[in-house]
């Protein structure tokens, strides 16, 4: 088996057959479906059911796994590739789906040469009915795409990016347990760094829904911060165990992570959220401002900058500012 689709379903009853119709319909037959169900309430179990029958898959070898309790898309993720026998592993999001020539491109890709990585293109799918093209940005070696993972200028998503299965096992880079959002980019920055040889696809292979109300990304406040925080800490431990290898990149690229979860934290965290990053050293102003080029959200960046020079008129109008007007700044 060359690839193994995972697909992880939680509550995706209205829009689920739209992903398994686009990954049904594929051309060829040299890839592997695991469906892993994180006990869904709704009529998801239903839906894939129907759609196996509907679309008549036989030539698929399909694994439909229905776990005993709800534990979070991370196991989810991590219970489907476990699960995958392909030489190479990648994710679709059940509200999500893929392009006709999907399969197509990436057996291409596998066979054109040995790689650890192959990453594609992606179009983003908004309320307004307009589709926006996503070109993945083209690093220069895996130290590069590591630095760009960790301060979110790639997108950090599982679902365009195709790693094969000896990397994951030989390194365990599996979702950091226990975190509702951000999983992905604990496997995206340690996939990269491991890498030897990575290849991009210029073309968009994954339509990337952005109007689904359920989707797990659009969490926001203290889950959120949460998250981040974990992940920082999950980084600053993983880098520390290979510190003999950490080039000046990517100290560079952890620190602007850091400003980015600074000021994510000041916005929307608690009490408890915010006395975990006061223990942060101080930025500069080259830090806050240049080195962290544009990654960062300019306001969060000021507020960054407001609360460690203890200017807290400044930092409380612009947080005031920010949450009023957040739909026109």
């Amino acid at each position: 088996m060359l690839i193994s689709i995972i697909i992880p379903v939680y509550n995706a009853g209205n829009f689920l057959e739209r992903c398994l119709k686009s990954v049904f319909l594929q051309k060829g037959d040299n890839y592997e479906l695991v469906i892993v169900d994180d006990c869904s309430t709704d009529n998801s179990l239903a839906v894939i059911d129907s759609c196996l029958c509907k679309y008549n898959i036989h030539h698929i070898d399909t694994k439909i796994i229905k776990k005993e309790r709800n534990s979070g898309v991370a196991h989810t993720r991590t219970i489907g590739m476990k699960a995958a026998q392909g030489q190479y592993l990648i994710h679709v999001d059940a509200d999500d789906y893929v392009a006709s020539n999907y399969i197509e491109e990436l057996e291409k890709a596998v066979c054109s040469g040995v790689h650890d990585i192959i990453v594609f293109n992606y179009k983003e799918l908004h309320s307004s009915n307009s589709t926006f093209s996503k070109k993945v940005h083209v690093a220069v070696d895996h130290i590069d795409y590591t630095c760009q993972s960790i301060i979110g200028k790639i997108h950090n998503s599982l679902c365009n990016k195709l790693i094969k299965k000896e990397l994951i096992d030989k390194y365990n880079l599996y979702p950091l347990s226990g975190i509702s959002i951000f999983e992905d980019k604990s496997v995206c920055f340690r996939a990269f760094y491991h890498a030897n040889k990575i290849k991009h696809i210029d073309c968009a292979l994954y339509f990337y829904d952005r109007t689904t109300e359920g989707s797990v990304t659009k969490q926001g406040g203290v889950k959120q911060v949460k998250s981040a925080l974990q992940l920082m800490n999950f980084i600053d431990v993983f880098f520390d165990k290979n510190k003999a290898n950490v080039s000046t990149e990517i100290k560079d690229a952890i620190q602007v992570n850091k400003i980015h979860i600074y000021g994510l934290t000041l916005f929307y965290g608690t009490a408890q959220q915010l006395a975990s990053v006061e223990i942060l050293p101080q930025f500069s102003l080259k830090d806050i401002f240049v080195r962290s080029g544009r990654t960062i959200p300019f306001h969060y960046k000021l507020i960054v900058f407001f609360h460690q020079k203890r200017l807290r008129i400044l930092e409380s109008f612009t947080k005031f500012l920010f949450l009023k007007f957040k739909t026109v700044i």
